[in-house]
């Protein structure tokens, strides 16, 4: 009796172990031997290795290109191929290459590909179920993968799709992170229609949505009411090459959705000002959510119809929007590696300036922008010199005895002053020996030259711990005969943009005034509203040559403090304007 209980105990443990799940292969290289449980023995078919499967086991797809439609009816099947260098899956004609009706359902290491045949998915999800989709290459879909799901999508790379990832229904939880999305086409990059539950979650973090058509619209259609499980945040969305119509807009729709710590440049590859770029665009106005820790460059409309916005960043946009200014808001260079890389540098004001209630893996403040907050990234701020000064240009005076220099101003928040050098020899390398001045503004009024020969410059910035720019471009400067024409005005007026820009308490306004003969001209420095109405007058007196400039404190004539929007100023000589107007922006 006690063998037999013995055994029959060794037969009770056996039989609470699960079963070891199983591994099928799918080849083109294969014998075709059911239940293909090797490389060798493998089919052919895909779909066949998927049906000799059972829940818990993998089903493994060979190198090479593979151009069939297969169905996952079981629940928890991995798919896995050898890398999405090597396992190729074409789709020219079908609707689908993935057709998934199982749950807990992972596919991983494939290149998808297509030519964006209307309506055709890579993978189509239609019974809820759970996914983990990664390790994936997904080219030339009208959406990469599609349908009724949950899981994890995550490490992929979305290349040509119309739509990258288009799910409809969210079950229970749906995380779609570290994806790079590159350069699709129209309509959304992310969409969610009318069926999203209510119980759902969405979380969108740490992709880089880069280069699209009209990736703006990363959100559209319809969201269900008092939802409020979406949550955007440490992504980069940049560069859009260009847009198709008046209507489309680069960045997201925040109905009821937390949108934190992301960066937004909005740079135009192709610009269509029939399209304009839209950091953040909210459809309705919502006074318990607020957009924090984001940073919003290069757009044409930095807030596209409503918000509320703290701790965030506005650099280089040509209108702010209208929306609600409130606590924390910056408006300066972020100060980022490169154009490619949106790290933020050391000296950045962007450093330890977000909510002070979120603090960064490090403990630290939160910083703003993608790599900020507690989702962001622990790294090494880098002490960057300053951009290399860019359009550098030059103009002589008529009588050929001023050189009038002008470039674009730097607005690192550690800039100290340039490094200006001549010569007379094309090619010459900068050196002490023909280093002619450290001006300390982006404008330069260089007499002390003769005319019997050309001369070529350029131009270093230099930050305040020493870093220096590389060298910009020479410039030629060459002298042609005396202009015997009325020198009585002006032949050169430079008229800079305002510093800063937005600005909330005063703004600097500088230009330069050429050699204008014995008597110095009347100047007004004007500034009017959208509606064309004076509302201050900074300068009115006669000025002689040189650099002037003029401090607003965005008062009227009258002292009264004035609304937040947009401004613009003038320069008048002699009451002739000889420059374009500049817009300003004020910001309460």
């Amino acid at each position: 009796m006690g063998r037999i209980a013995i055994i029959i105990g060794v037969l009770s443990i056996l039989l609470s172990v699960p079963a070891r799940a199983d591994y099928h292969y799918a080849s083109h290289a294969g014998s075709d031997e059911y239940p293909y449980n090797s490389w060798e023995t493998a089919t052919d078919s895909i779909q066949l290795a998927i049906d000799a499967a059972e829940p818990g086991d993998t089903v493994y797809v060979g190198a090479g290109t593979w151009s069939q439609q297969v169905q996952i009816w079981d629940n928890s099947l991995a798919l896995i191929g050898t890398g999405s260098d090597s396992t190729l899956w074409e789709n020219y004609e079908a609707d689908y290459c993935i057709r998934v009706y199982g749950d807990s359902i992972t596919i991983v290491d494939f290149s998808f590909l297509s030519d964006q045949s209307y309506g055709n998915a890579a993978v189509s999800c239609l019974h809820h179920g759970w996914v983990d989709i990664f390790n994936n290459y997904f080219y030339g879909f009208f959406a990469a993968i599609a349908g009724n799901l949950g899981g994890l999508i995550s490490n992929n790379f979305f290349e040509y799709n119309q739509h990258a990832f288009s799910p409809v229904a969210v079950k229970g939880q749906l995380i779609f992170e570290n994806n790079t999305i590159y350069h699709n086409y129209r309509s959304w990059s992310i969409f969610f229609d009318d069926l999203l539950q209510d119980t759902s979650q969405v979380i969108v973090r740490k992709n880089l949505f880069y280069e699209g058509i009209n990736q703006g619209d990363v959100f559209g259609g319809y969201l269900p009411p008092n939802t409020d499980t979406i949550y955007v945040y440490n992504n980069v969305i940049a560069k859009k090459t260009r847009a198709p119509g008046p209507y489309s807009y680069f960045g997201l729709a925040l109905d009821l959705l937390q949108f934190y710590n992301n960066t937004i440049d909005g740079t135009f590859l192709y610009h269509d000002p029939y399209a304009p770029s839209n950091g953040i665009y909210a459809n309705t106005f919502d006074s318990t959510r607020y957009i924090d820790n984001n940073i919003v460059i290069n757009c044409d409309h930095a807030m596209g119809n409503h918000g509320q916005i703290r701790y965030s960043c506005f650099y280089n946009n040509v209108e702010l929007g209208p929306v609600q200014f409130l606590v924390g808001n910056i408006f300066a260079n972020p100060m980022f590696d490169d154009t490619l890389d949106y790290h933020l540098q050391a000296f950045s004001p962007c450093i330890d300036a977000g909510d002070p209630n979120i603090l960064d893996p490090d403990g630290s403040r939160s910083d703003i922008g993608a790599y900020g907050g507690p989702a962001g990234e622990y790294y090494e701020y880098q002490d960057l010199p300053p951009r290399i000064p860019d359009s550098l240009q030059a103009e002589v005076s008529a009588t050929n005895d001023t050189i009038y220099l002008s470039w674009t101003y730097n607005t690192e928040a550690d800039f100290n002053h340039y490094q200006l050098y001549r010569d007379t020899i094309s090619g010459f390398e900068p050196s002490v020996f023909n280093q002619i001045a450290q001006p300390e503004t982006s404008i330069y009024i260089d007499t002390d030259f003769d005319t019997d020969h050309g001369y070529y410059y350029r131009i270093a910035a230099v930050d305040n711990q020493a870093n220096q720019s590389d060298y910009s471009s020479q410039l030629e400067v060459a002298f042609t005969g005396f202009d015997n024409t009325d020198t009585r005005l002006p032949r050169s007026v430079v008229l800079q943009q305002n510093y800063p820009n937005p600005f909330n308490q005063n703004t600097i306004i500088r230009f330069y005034l050429p050699d204008i003969g014995y008597q110095p001209p009347q100047v007004q420095l004007i500034i009017y509203d959208v509606l064309g109405r004076q509302v201050r007058q900074l300068i009115e007196e006669p000025l002689y040559p040189g650099e002037h400039e003029a401090v607003w404190d965005g008062r009227d004539d009258a002292g009264q403090s004035l609304s937040s929007g947009m401004y613009f100023y003038r320069l008048f000589i002699s009451k002739a304007e000889l420059t374009n107007p500049k817009k300003l922006m004020l910001v309460k």
